[in-house]
């Protein structure tokens, strides 16, 4: 997982999700982020490696669901690749 500044380029927003349900909902889109802690996005396009920020200390928050967990920033979004 890594740390971008935030772009529009997500195919979804997912509002309310458990962890056992990404799989699904995904629907075979490679790329999931999270923002603010809280708000779940995913997408079919490879995040732009200008977005990539110098730190990933500006990804920040807690997850709501798993506050062991970092889910992105004020304006920051952890993304992921999916294991397909």
């Amino acid at each position: 997982m890594h740390c971008y500044s935030f772009s529009f380029q997500f195919t979804c927003l997912i509002t309310t999700v458990l962890s056992d349900q990404w799989e699904f909902l995904l629907l075979g889109q490679p790329y999931a982020g999270v923002e603010s802690g809280d708000q779940c996005y995913c997408g079919y396009i490879q995040p732009m490696a200008h977005r990539l920020v110098e730190s990933e200390n500006d990804c920040n928050m807690l997850c709501a669901g798993d506050e062991r967990q970092i889910c992105g920033g004020h304006w920051r979004i952890s993304i992921f690749k999916v294991k397909g």
